[in-house]
């Protein structure tokens, strides 16, 4: 009896654990996520507030040079503003984007789940046998060891291009010791738009996949005024934060003495193409309708 009692107690504890998704499963092959979360434990708050530290060091070390030991006075009003902006806003802005993501995409799924807006799968549709198959694709593909991977060997590239074959060979008053600080320091700003980018990208392919492969129920008198579907603004909101981060970005690095660490290429290519499609992808339903009954079919 007692033992019947048990496994009915895990086969529930299992069904739960399957269903429910939590911010850790999608970042286990991120060494620096686990690092700030599961290692040190630091709250979101301090993460923040230390992330600015580096590059305001940078900047000033880079302001008292050219002031004082180069003397060329070649930091204006613009370098001020350019600077500030990255310290106060730019850096801890990103890190915010990197931080809340994995409880996000979670949040998202669980809420979905939890308002009964999920029905039955489409048997005409391929994809995932059940709701707890599809949430295990979720994980697996958002946390691929191979997405870190390319992160790390973006940063190795972006190093070894400027360290190696542009700054050496540039004519500037401020040392090349000094450019290379700049350059580690700001180097993790690639890996960490790049992890972002590709989980929020990947959290809305799947948001699509869903709408696709399962039956939507609507709760039209749901309280969050969307039908049980309000949890798809979490998306947009974050969508929103990262390109509002690109234009920042973009707009420091012609105002400031940035432009002196990027070259006109480089600033393009870290303005990513998916501020383009991010808002309507997290939108849109392909194929989707809302039959008489409040389901939504395809």
């Amino acid at each position: 009896m007692d033992s019947g009692l048990v496994d009915q107690q895990k086969s529930a504890e299992s069904s739960t654990s399957g269903t429910t998704l939590s911010a850790q499963q999608f970042y286990q092959h991120d060494p620096l996520l686990v690092l700030l979360k599961d290692t040190w434990h630091l709250n979101d708050f301090w993460v923040i507030a230390g992330v600015m530290v580096p590059p305001g060091a940078v900047y000033v070390l880079w302001w008292f040079w050219e002031e004082y030991v180069a003397k060329v006075h070649f930091w204006l009003l613009g370098d001020t503003v350019g600077a500030l902006l990255q310290t106060l806003v730019g850096w801890p802005l990103l890190f915010l984007i990197y931080l809340l993501l994995p409880a996000s995409i979670a949040g998202l799924f669980n809420t979905l789940s939890a308002n009964g807006v999920i029905g039955e799968r489409r048997k005409d549709r391929p994809g995932s046998p059940s709701y707890e198959a599809f949430l295990q694709q979720v994980v697996a593909w958002t946390d691929r060891s191979w997405w870190t991977a390319a992160a790390l060997t973006l940063v190795g590239l972006y190093l070894f291009f400027r360290l190696v074959l542009i700054d050496p060979h540039l004519a500037s008053p401020v040392p090349f010791w000094l450019r290379a600080v700049a350059n580690i320091v700001f180097s993790p700003l690639l890996y960490i738009e790049f992890l972002s980018i590709a989980r929020l990208v990947l959290a809305l392919v799947f948001t699509n996949w869903l709408f696709y492969t399962f039956t939507i129920q609507i709760k039209p008198l749901h309280p969050d005024g969307s039908g049980g579907l309000g949890a798809l603004g979490r998306l947009l909101w974050i969508s929103v934060l990262t390109m509002f981060w690109d234009a920042l970005f973009l707009g420091t690095v012609i105002i400031s003495i940035a432009k002196s660490l990027f070259s006109p290429f480089e600033t393009m290519g870290a303005i990513p193409p998916y501020r383009w499609f991010a808002p309507t992808a997290s939108l849109k339903k392909p194929g989707s309708r809302v039959d008489g009954g409040g389901n939504e079919s395809g």
